[in-house]
C-alpha cells in the first residue's frame, strides 16, 4: 500500500480511509444513501451511514439556510395574507394552486 500511495503522491492512506473517502466524495456528490450502502457492501443502511457518512462540516449552515429559506416562504405567505389568522378564529382556506 505504502508503494502505491507513493507513486500516486498520497502520502499515506489505509483501505479503510480510501473507503472513508469514496463513500464522502460519493455522498456528496450526491449518490443515494442506498445506492452507496449497496456499493460498500453493508448490510443495513445504518451501517453505511454510522459508519461512513457521519457529520460533515458546514452541514449546520446548510441545515440553517434552509430552514431560513422556509422562513422567509412563510414571511411571504402571511404579507400576502394567505396565512392571516389575526382577524378571527378560522384558518382561511388555501388555494392549493396559489402556492
Amino acid at each position: 500500500m505504502s508503494a502505491v500511495c507513493r507513486s500516486s503522491g498520497v502520502a499515506h492512506a489505509t483501505p479503510h480511509s480510501l473507503r472513508r473517502a469514496f463513500s464522502d466524495e460519493a455522498h456528496a456528490l450526491g449518490v443515494r444513501d442506498k445506492d452507496l450502502q449497496g456499493a460498500l457492501g453493508h448490510a443495513t443502511l445504518a451501517m453505511t451511514m454510522d459508519r461512513y457518512v457521519g457529520d460533515k462540516p458546514g452541514t449546520d449552515r446548510a441545515f440553517a439556510a434552509i430552514m431560513d429559506g422556509s422562513l422567509r416562504d412563510l414571511d411571504d405567505l402571511m404579507a400576502d395574507g394567505l396565512a392571516d389568522v389575526n382577524a378571527s378564529d378560522e384558518v382561511p382556506a388555501l388555494d392549493p394552486g396559489s402556492l
